[in-house]
């Protein structure tokens, strides 16, 4: 080749020079495109970041009488089934109460007693029948309600007892109670549900004797006028008596129930906060059960942004710890004021801040546990 073609100027095709310039404007086109999708999906797709936690079911094991704890059976973080027993109070005030029961029962049977010299002698034979059959009822009746007594205080036992079996079983499968323990405390609680047994029977063959001495005497009276009649003169009082013990027993029935507390769901001990001996008021917590999973997330909208929800507004949610996986979720509830937000959540430690809750929904997708840092995108949709 010689110089002077070499020094020549490469010339391209027209043809090429138009095909190239297509293809740049194909790709101009296609940016252009690109962008304005991009503008109308900001528009239309507006993403707010918020943070919250997630919020478990929390139950409180409390007192429901003033007492003092005799024993927990639970420790921090044991699994418990619904209906478990956690805690025991002291029993010695209603075996107190049930004493005092007792020796009002001696004292209505001595009023009882009395009650047959008091009633005028030489009345008619009807009114002679009639205070025999009122005397038969109302000794029937307080038989009943001390055996109800005796009953009740054998119960208590028991339930001492059977504390005492389960906490020897659990120490014996440790190796820390003998077999000789174990099988003297078995024996003992089985002889106390053997006792408790025939005593029920015996009461409910008082209650049935009760029942025919009452019919007797409505059968005799029919409708003889009582107006006057010495034997009800004489028996009111002590049937009124009757009945206030009756109604006591029953109350002390409840309070006994009281001193057992017992777990009301399935779940973990997340706190004790009592111990045994501890004096307790009415509604004291004894222990936190916490069900291990969350059941709502709480997010917090910044205040200057605190009307930016609405109740049913899709929501994506994401562990702090683990920002990749998404699930989905909406606005469920929105407080109607602006509230502190929990410290954990604050920029820096010593300044706090405000802001208005919102509550999500939980999502089957991405478990939580309670107290757990979530990441929360607002999701809304303008038209």
């Amino acid at each position: 080749m010689s110089p002077k073609a070499q020094n020549r100027p490469i010339r391209r095709p027209f043809k090429r020079v138009l095909a190239d310039l297509a293809g740049v404007g194909y790709l101009a086109v296609w940016l252009v495109a690109v962008g304005a999708i991009g503008l109308i999906l900001r528009d239309r797709l507006q993403v707010a970041e918020y943070t919250g936690l997630a919020q478990g079911s929390r139950y409180h094991v409390s007192a429901t009488i003033p007492g003092r704890i005799d024993q927990l059976h639970v420790e921090l973080y044991d699994r418990v089934f619904a209906g478990q027993l956690v805690a025991t109070l002291e029993d010695d005030q209603v075996m107190a109460k049930l004493n005092v029961a007792k020796a009002k029962l001696d004292l209505s049977r001595t009023e009882l007693k009395k009650a047959h010299y008091d009633v005028v002698d030489g009345v008619g034979a009807w009114q002679g029948e009639m205070r025999r059959f009122a005397m038969d009822e109302a000794q029937w009746r307080l038989e009943a309600l001390a055996m109800q007594v005796a009953l009740e205080t054998d119960r208590v036992e028991l339930e001492k007892v059977h504390r005492v079996v389960e906490r020897l079983r659990s120490r014996h499968v440790e190796g820390y109670a003998t077999d000789a323990e174990l099988d003297a405390a078995v024996l003992e609680e089985k002889r106390l549900r053997k006792q408790i047994a025939g005593h029920e029977k015996q009461l409910r063959q008082t209650q049935a004797n009760r029942r025919d001495a009452g019919d007797r005497l409505k059968g005799f009276v029919g409708n003889l006028s009582m107006d006057g009649d010495p034997t009800t003169i004489v028996m009111a009082p002590l049937q009124v008596a009757i009945e206030v013990e009756e109604a006591r027993l029953e109350e002390i029935r409840v309070e006994r129930r009281k001193l057992i507390l017992r777990a009301p769901v399935a779940g973990k001990v997340s706190q004790v906060l009592g111990r045994a001996g501890q004096s307790l008021r009415v509604g004291e917590s004894v222990v936190l059960i916490d069900q291990g999973v969350a059941s709502e997330v709480v997010a917090y909208l910044p205040e200057s942004q605190s009307r930016n929800a609405q109740v049913s507004q899709p929501v994506q949610i994401s562990r702090s710890s683990d920002p990749t996986t998404v699930a989905d979720s909406l606005v469920l509830r929105i407080s109607p004021t602006i509230e502190p937000i929990p410290e954990r959540l604050w920029p820096t430690p010593d300044r706090p801040i405000f802001g208005r809750p919102i509550v999500l929904a939980p999502s089957a997708t991405l478990p939580l546990l309670p107290g757990e840092k979530v990441q929360v995108r607002l999701l809304s949709t303008t038209q």
